[in-house]
């Protein structure tokens, strides 16, 4: 148990641990012989430290760690000579990882055998019972350094410039933060250095604290936060030389902070503004508040050069301002913000705000006996699209619950129409909305103007005792002409579906007015069947009532409409008059086919030859336009058939009748010659 331990631990019977030592049972009053041990000298390990050239390096601190509990939490040391050997003795059988690490100079890297450069992927060296291991030797490369100049706008040096060198670090739970490493001032040449650096990522920060600063603070490369700055990435043992870095001029911005009405606005802030490239946002570089209420002047100091915006709100949290959070030059987001472009010393003035009123909407919640109610949801509701029937949809905008005295506000709502509810949750009292009404629907719009308020939107609750009656909200169908529906289009087969109750009861559908072009049946579940007569109507309507069982809704209509339907035309027969053998265009009645033929639609017709007449020849023009030649036959009648079409349907065929007039033509006469009989 020395501090300088020579031999080997060992539990009796020659066991390395306790858990594996041999028990020695001892009786009432027995002396216990024998036990002896023969003890093994400890191991060492040994080697030689030289830098890259091989030259011995003195004064390196060599950390001996063993892999497993033997040890594991104090390392055995040992320091390099003159000729850069070591010796590490005292070690156990183990296996261990060796450091070396120059704490002493602070000029080279540290390392792990064998020429590892973390713990985890050290070599591990082993060594036995009594072994002495030699040989584990280190080359151990230089630390960077990075150095350069800071100047003036001019070229000139700046001394008393502070530096501050920050590293990225390496640990995989932390890529990506950013460890302040080392700092330093300029000397009176404007230069600075940093040794000691390992391989890896670096970030440079420049500031001159005087009282007011001569020089504006940086990051390298012109950045104004060190997420923005520029990385600047150092090889192993690398001897970094960094460009000037030129510091400008500070420059300022000021301006004055009013209320609409020129009066000083306190308890407000000027927010300055960049834009991060990486996070695609604005953000804040510098601000200046103004906390007396007589004053309404901010000043922001330090301004590097580039491009800003600027913001002006409430120092605090804007639930508590009555005044509206604007950009430069007078508008409401970022986007449409006004850049200030700042260059080298520049004194920019007058970048003023005059803040509006926040719009708001606000007012009070009571019971009937007008005492506060607290904790009354508020909503807002703004009309979105409607349905397909046509029906409204009101979504919400922003909301509230009212405080110990009943009060709400709802602040910064965009100029525009609304409506608003007022809830219990907690069924005490029934929902209503804003003007004493139950129904979002039946709600008295509240019209807000740029920067308008709406104060005393207030409602008086009623008990859940009362009842309510249900809303019934107007519905529309759509069918074919002659056809049948049984739903509505919203695809609802109940026009119950959209119709509403403050108590949620169930409803029934009653029948008020029924349809003129169809029959209907509704039933009391609000289900339906509309059947249409066929006639050419495109529009029909029915009326019904909803009931909870205790009060009926306001009657709605139910607007139908009707999808026409081609109907085929409607041909009519026809007679003509032809005489014998003659030619007409002429029918009894005029000189078309199709004057006396119809279709319900309007669709002009045309005429279509079906049957020829048999006793005679037909032209028949599409145009109904016909010429019919008798061919002189004794036949006293003759006929053709046609049909009329829309285009679309043909009628059924139709026979024209011809009636043939005039004596049929006399057959040749036969002559026989007769001569006188002669008797003698």
């Amino acid at each position: 148990f020395s501090g300088n331990p020579i031999y080997q631990r060992e539990f009796y019977d020659d066991a390395p641990t306790l858990a594996e030592a041999t028990t020695v049972p001892v009786g009432e009053g027995e002396d216990v012989t024998g036990i002896d041990a023969q003890m093994a000298n400890l191991g060492s390990i040994s080697g030689r430290v030289t830098d890259e050239s091989g030259a011995p390096l003195p004064f390196i601190q060599v950390l001996v760690n063993a892999d497993s509990e033997v040890g594991c939490c104090n390392p055995a040391t040992a320091q390099t000579d003159d000729n850069g050997q070591y010796t590490v003795s005292g070690l156990p059988a183990a296996s261990y990882r060796v450091e070396f690490n120059d704490s002493f100079s602070l000029v080279y890297e540290t390392e792990y055998y064998s020429d590892a450069h973390s713990y985890e992927s050290a070599t591990l060296v082993k060594v036995a019972l009594s072994e002495d291991v030699t040989g584990i030797d280190a080359q151990l490369a230089k630390l960077g350094s990075m150095s350069g100049k800071v100047v003036d706008e001019a070229g000139n040096p700046l001394a008393n410039i502070s530096v501050s060198l920050y590293q990225e670090e390496t640990d995989p739970c932390c890529v990506g933060s950013w460890s302040s490493r080392n700092g330093t001032n300029t000397d009176s040449d404007g230069l600075y250095a940093f040794g000691g650096l390992t391989a890896g990522k670096y970030r440079l920060f420049f500031g001159e604290y005087s009282s007011p600063p001569l020089y504006q603070h940086e990051f390298y490369d012109n950045a104004f936060t060190l997420e923005t700055a520029t990385d600047i990435v150092m090889a192993r043992s690398q001897e970094l030389v960094m460009p000037d870095v030129e510091l400008a001029k500070p420059a300022s911005i000021s301006g004055h902070i009013t209320d609409s009405d020129g009066q000083p606005a306190s308890d407000w802030c000027a927010f300055l503004r960049y834009f991060n490239p990486s996070t695609k946002k604005w953000e804040l570089i510098n601000s200046d508040c103004q906390y007396d209420a007589g004053d309404d002047t901010y000043v922001i100091n330090s301004v590097p050069v580039g491009t800003f915006r600027m913001e002006f709100a409430r120092s605090n949290t804007l639930e508590d301002s009555t005044y509206r959070r604007e950009f430069y030059n007078n508008v409401f987001t970022i986007e449409e913000a006004d850049d200030i472009v700042v260059t080298s010393g520049q004194v920019i003035e007058n970048i003023d705000a005059m803040l509006d009123k926040r719009t708001h909407i606000g007012g009070r919640v009571t019971d009937g006996a007008n005492k506060a109610l607290e904790n009354i949801s508020v909503g807002v509701y703004k009309r979105g699209a409607d349905t397909p029937d046509g029906g409204q949809t009101w979504e919400l905008v922003t909301s509230d619950t009212t405080d110990g005295n009943g009060d709400y506000t709802m602040y910064d709502l965009p100029a525009g129409s609304y409506r608003v509810g007022f809830s219990n949750g907690n069924a005490l009292y029934k929902t209503e909305y804003f003007n004493n009404v139950y129904y979002v629907q039946n709600g008295q719009d509240v019209v807000l103007a740029e920067g308008g308020v709406a104060d005393n939107i207030n409602a008086q609750l009623e008990g859940i005792t009362l009842n309510v009656p249900p809303l019934a909200v107007h519905d529309a169908l759509t069918v074919n002409e002659g056809g049948t529906v049984g739903k509505l289009v919203t695809n609802a087969a109940s026009v119950l579906a959209n119709d509403q109750d403050a108590e949620n009861g169930t409803l029934s559908a009653a029948l008020v007015t029924p349809p003129v072009h169809g029959a209907l049946t509704l039933n009391a579940d609000g289900t339906f069947s509309y059947v249409h007569d066929g006639s050419e109507t495109t529009s029909d309507q029915f009326v019904y009532r909803a009931s909870d069982g205790v009060n009926n809704s306001p009657v709605i209509s139910v607007t139908i409409t009707i999808q026409p339907v081609n109907d085929a035309p409607v041909a009519a027969s026809d007679a003509m008059t032809v005489t014998r053998g003659g030619t007409t265009s002429q029918l009894t009645s005029g000189a078309n086919l199709l004057t006396n033929d119809s279709d319900a639609e309007g669709s002009p017709l045309t005429a279509v030859l079906v049957e020829q007449p048999r006793h005679g020849a037909l032209t028949l023009q599409a145009d109904g336009t016909f010429t019919y030649t008798q061919d002189g036959s004794a036949a006293a009648g003759d006929s053709f058939t046609y049909i009329a079409s829309d285009g679309q349907a043909q009628s059924a065929a139709t026979v024209v009748t011809i009636t043939v007039v005039g004596s049929s033509k006399p057959q040749p006469a036969e002559f026989f010659s007769y001569l006188p009989l002669s008797y003698r």
